[in-house]
């Protein structure tokens, strides 16, 4: 998109399309983020989404690939009551010039500059695992691991794809396709670092 900040109440307020646009990016929402679920829930009612939580939508969708497209087919479309982009409404300007004058001072040689704008290598998400244990798929496992809260969800924007960054208690190295998350430690017992590291971090 063209904007690099997140969505403001002032911008919904100004445009009150946004709500339209994230109320439909609700109905179509299939994920299990809570706070997306709960909008859901408002706008199946029948309800009109409130200001603070279109925002808080409208910066959901800005992590999503199919949300992003939607606010950037928006972005490229718009256009005010006085024909002012979606930049120009928002106010971007450029910087005024820092430094001397042209008549002030004279650059001999400036450096050479390349500035290059790119996305994020990845782009971690605030999550809550509703999972306790992690058990690894090889046959002879016979441990079952406590997750880490400061696990973590990735999003990579190149491949649209998201990822674990799983962490346990004991430190072991788990990968997402060698391992699956469940509430039964399914007869195995549970690893006695993980519980060790855990006891101590809670006391």
């Amino acid at each position: 998109m063209y904007e690099d900040r997140k969505y403001t109440d002032r911008d919904i307020r100004d445009n009150p399309k946004l709500i339209s646009l994230a109320e439909g990016y609700l109905l179509d929402y299939t994920g299990e983020f809570d706070y997306l679920l709960g909008c859901r829930e408002l706008v199946e009612g029948g309800e009109r989404l409130p200001i603070p939580l279109a925002r808080g939508v409208l910066n959901c969708m800005r992590l999503d690939p199919k949300g992003f497209q939607v606010l950037q087919d928006y972005v490229e479309d718009f256009t005010d009551a006085h024909g002012k982009t979606w930049r120009e409404a928002r106010n971007f300007t450029a910087p005024e010039p820092l430094g001397p004058t042209p008549a002030q001072a004279t650059i001999v040689r400036a450096p050479r500059l390349q500035i290059v704008r790119s996305r994020p290598a990845y782009v971690p998400l605030k999550t809550r695992w509703k999972k306790t244990y992690v058990l690894s798929t090889w046959q002879r496992a016979k441990v079952a691991h406590l997750i880490k809260q400061t696990s973590r969800i990735v999003w990579m924007p190149y491949t649209g794809k998201y990822v674990w960054d799983l962490k346990v208690w004991c430190g072991a190295g788990l990968r997402e396709a060698h391992a699956f998350m469940t509430n039964d430690t399914q007869g195995r017992e549970v690893c006695r670092r993980c519980t060790a590291n855990k006891e101590l971090f809670d006391a």
